[in-house]
């Protein structure tokens, strides 16, 4: 999979991983992207966190009804 993140494929490269860390930046972790849009069922079983702002009751409803864990704890 091609990853559009250029720090995320330059920190591939054992030179420039070095040269990260030396500096202090963290090495990032490439994220599991979809081609399409994810459903409910991407999230089934999964634990989820949707705390505040103005849609988080809708997503937690969207994310819970195909059986997706909802934690309001702030903590995952």
């Amino acid at each position: 999979m091609k990853s559009d993140d250029y720090l995320v494929r330059w920190c591939k490269k054992p030179w420039f991983r070095k040269l990260a860390m030396n500096l202090g930046i963290p090495t990032p972790k490439e994220l599991r992207r979809a081609s399409t849009a994810f459903s409910g069922a991407d999230f089934a079983g999964k634990r989820i966190e949707a705390v505040g702002g103005p849609v988080a009751q809708r997503i937690q409803k969207w994310c819970a009804d195909p059986g997706a864990l909802v934690s309001e704890e702030g903590k995952l």
